[in-house]
């Protein structure tokens, strides 16, 4: 196939994916009247299997044990819906009584002068005639004029409306009648249907396919059997808790209560407004609403953080997709999908999980972070987002230490952006503002740990000498790194010059010469710089063979091994890819010149050790 034909199926890629996917929420759309009492049977056999499975193992056959099931949930429902029933007209009937309680109120609220609520109606009122106009303007209707009013004729028989009544409730009654027999068929079928969906996978795809159906099933058993506890118990607290307030029909509440907090986030608030507008309907004063309102939010508090360490992980998904994907379901299926849309996205994040084609959903609803921590500060250093990437490092630094923050997030991010900026993925202006943002990161970390740092110098024994290391950088990546070495290392104990990186390497050699010192640190940040610190090892080593020679590859690569090799062939004493690393190098070299400088002082007699196998 020629690169044009293979560049025109690569465009055609994305759009053959959005027509099926399009073909596809148009077929869930067109068979939802099929679809969704198979999935109402398929949730209620999740919740449903361990009560079978259960009686079975108390010996009872599978049949009864099934039909006792179904049996327990239509006497369930059909109980439930004759009180709610009941309840609700109860309501309705009583409703009158509290009306004059209801224009009380109100009056109160008019006769407010100067409240908020008067202001607000003044206001509102004065829009409203800016809007619709001087009203007194208009017309007059004229005395003369007659009220008609059109009265509908009664039916005289009810039966004339059976059949439209027919057809409306007919796709309900057929859906539930069908939702119940397929649960039936699923309890007492579910071996023989999991190995057919096995069979369908494929004997090569056995495993895949196990785990998934495992995941999944163990993934929406938990979350349905907890979400029923912990439904069941807030609406038996929360009715009994309204019926001693003596809020009317407790009861209607708490049955309502646990039906609604199974639509995530907007369930919660409907459960708390319906009883707490009867409150204010029926109650004097406002004792009664307030604590609705607080026994509410008490259990809220509860019963949220018993549900989420209950559930734990629950199925993986954000908030936000949570809202997305319950919107979704919604506009697709109805308000029964309100049921159906927690199960369902569980169902496409084991898919995900499972199928690299579909693991964009992952991406896009999962509750993981998709970015690691050096690619997220790298993220905020690219868009120059300070203030996000101090708080990263921060928080990074506050938790594991400084030193770790700079080896696992700072070093791996400018590796990265080194990486980018070689193969022109960013420009050379973004690089240098990358660098001039991370420098101030450090800078701005350095300063509050310099307190301590300070405090550990303070208490550097007498008499000691400091190791002078001196610092080659070829640019201002390999600087970066110096400026995090230097921020943790004890100054009492180190002293480091940083080199100018505008120097020649023979110029650098000459540097070295005139400054007496106890090491040489060469910095290099990957891909680049093997060349440059090659070449001045091997000068350095010429001139200097006693010198200590330490090169630091900022952060490393998968060729480190083989960098190291070449680095100590050409006359490095030691490579390190970490601040941690270079550290403890460090140390050993103090430790070293301290026992030297000992014995020297005890009249051992013996020469200087040369720190150089310090390392």
């Amino acid at each position: 196939m020629s690169g044009s034909n293979r560049k025109q199926w690569r465009w055609a890629g994305p759009f053959f994916a959005l027509g099926t996917l399009a073909l596809a929420i148009a077929g869930l759309r067109m068979a939802a009247s099929l679809l969704i009492p198979i999935g109402i049977a398929i949730l209620a056999a999740f919740l449903l299997t361990p009560a079978v499975r259960s009686l079975e193992r108390n010996g009872i056959p599978r049949l009864a044990a099934v039909g006792a099931a179904v049996c327990l949930v239509l006497i369930a429902l059909g109980g439930l819906g004759w009180v709610v029933a009941r309840q609700t007209n109860d309501l309705l009937d009583v409703f009158p009584q509290y009306e004059g309680n209801l224009r009380h109120k109100l009056a109160l609220l008019r006769s407010d002068e100067g409240s908020i609520f008067s202001k607000l109606r003044d206001i509102a009122q004065r829009v409203d005639r800016q809007i619709s106009g001087d009203t007194a303007t208009s017309a007059a209707a004229p005395p003369d004029a007659v009220k008609v009013t059109v009265v509908e004729p009664q039916s005289p028989l009810a039966l004339d409306r059976l059949p439209e009544t027919a057809r409306t409730a007919a796709p309900a009654i057929g859906g539930t009648v069908l939702a119940f027999a397929l649960l039936a068929f699923i309890l007492m079928r579910r071996e023989d249907l999991r190995e057919r969906i096995y069979g369908l996978a494929g004997r090569a795809r056995l495993p895949i396919t196990t785990r998934a159906i495992d995941e999944a099933t163990e993934r929406i058993t938990r979350t349905l059997l907890t979400q029923f506890t912990v439904n069941t118990s807030f609406g038996l607290a929360y009715g009994l808790g309204l019926y001693l307030i003596g809020i009317p029909f407790a009861p209607l509440w708490g049955l309502l209560a646990i039906a609604l907090r199974y639509v995530p986030f907007i369930g919660a608030a409907l459960a708390f407004t319906l009883p707490f507008v009867v409150s204010v309907l029926t109650m004097q004063g406002w004792e009664g609403p307030l604590l609705v309102a607080g026994w509410f939010v008490v259990l809220e508090i509860v019963f949220i953080g018993l549900e989420a360490w209950l559930i734990g992980p629950g199925i993986g998904v954000s908030p936000t997709a949570t809202l997305i994907m319950l919107a979704f379901w919604t506009w697709l299926w109805g308000p029964i999908a309100l049921l159906l849309a927690t199960p369902l996205t569980a169902c496409l994040m084991v898919i995900a999980r499972f199928l690299p084609q579909f693991r964009f959903l992952e991406i896009a609803l999962g509750d993981r972070p998709v970015l690691d921590a050096p690619d997220r500060l790298y993220q905020r250093l690219l868009s120059r987002d300070l203030e996000e990437c101090t708080r990263l490092a921060g928080a990074h630094a506050h938790s594991d230490g400084l030193v770790h923050a700079y080896d696992e997030l700072l070093l791996p991010a400018l590796r990265v952006a080194s990486n980018d900026a070689v193969l022109q993925r960013i420009s050379a202006g973004e690089y240098a503002d990358i660098l001039k943002s991370a420098r101030a990161l450090i800078e701005s970390m350095g300063t509050r740990v310099r307190a301590g740092v300070e405090a550990g110098a303070a208490g550097a024994r007498a008499g000691e000498r400091r190791v002078r290391i001196l610092c080659i950088a070829r640019d201002d990546a390999d600087r970066i790194g110096h400026l995090m070495l230097q921020q943790v290392l004890d100054p009492g104990r180190f002293e480091l010059e940083l080199c100018s990186s505008d120097l020649l390497v023979s110029e650098t050699v000459e540097l070295i010469g005139r400054y007496i010192a106890d090491g040489v640190c060469i910095g290099s940040m990957p891909p680049e710089g093997m060349l440059s610190a090659k070449l001045i090892c091997r000068r350095l080593r010429k001139r200097f063979p006693g010198t200590t020679i330490i090169v630091a590859r900022w952060g490393g690569d998968g060729r480190f091994a083989h960098e190291r090799d070449v680095l100590r062939t050409a006359g490095a004493s030691a490579v390190y890819t970490s601040i941690d690393d270079l550290r403890l190098a460090f140390i050993a070299i103090h430790s070293a010149l301290q026992a030297s400088a000992s014995r020297a002082r005890a009249g051992d007699g013996g020469l200087e050790a040369s720190p150089a196998a310090a390392p």
